[in-house]
């Protein structure tokens, strides 16, 4: 059984429900937290949480660094032998910070850490290789959206999905891969070569 841990990242708000037992914050994603937990530790320069939590596990960071405090957070992770990782308040602050929190699905699978990042209507799923089969996580209705992380990609072989890749290749200057809808529960297709992001949105 995989061993999961949630990071909890510095949003203005949390839109999704954290199902783990394990949570690490990053700094002020800790004032996000509700509820019990088995563990919970907090990582950071506390430059966005002023005051630390009282009998909790901490982190501390420099505050000049060359790393995010997710990042450290992921690092952590890792070190306590956590084998997948579900990020949340990845999105809904500054699009530099968005950007940056999704680039961790890239930085986790770069440790061979599977990941995900959930918000209240979508999951998000970072995928690299050659040749490599990718099943979706999606049901039938949900819009499907498969986005160049890197230049180039080519997409082939879909499965259950309205618009088919045959062969497809991404570029990050056109946005062809948004939007899909999936026609039956756990569409799939081929990942010929490149790096994607894939976003899942259920539909409403």
């Amino acid at each position: 059984m995989a061993k999961k841990v949630a990071i909890v990242l510095n949003a203005p708000e949390l839109d999704a429900e954290i199902k783990e037992k394990d949570v690490i914050c990053a700094d002020g994603g800790r004032r996000l937290l509700r509820g019990a937990f088995s563990s919970v530790l907090t990582v950071g320069d506390f430059d966005s949480l002023q005051n630390r939590p009282a009998e909790e596990e901490i982190v501390s960071c420099p505050v000049i660094k060359d790393y995010t405090d997710g990042e450290r957070a992921m690092e952590i992770a890792y070190d306590r032998g956590y084998d997948e990782i579900v990020l949340y308040g990845y999105a809904g602050g500054r699009s530099d910070h968005v950007y940056c929190n999704l680039a961790l699905l890239a930085f986790a699978n770069e440790k061979g850490l599977k990941a995900s990042a959930v918000g209240k209507n979508e999951k998000v799923f970072y995928y690299s290789g050659k040749n490599l089969p990718v099943a979706v996580e999606a049901k039938k209705g949900d819009f499907v959206s498969v986005l160049p992380f890197k230049d180039k990609v080519i997409v082939d072989e879909s499965k259950g999905l309205f618009y088919p890749y045959n062969t497809l290749t991404l570029t990050r200057t056109r946005a062809v891969g948004i939007s899909n809808i999936a026609t039956e529960d756990d569409p799939s297709f081929v990942l010929r070569q490149g790096e994607v992001l894939v976003f899942v949105n259920k539909k409403r």
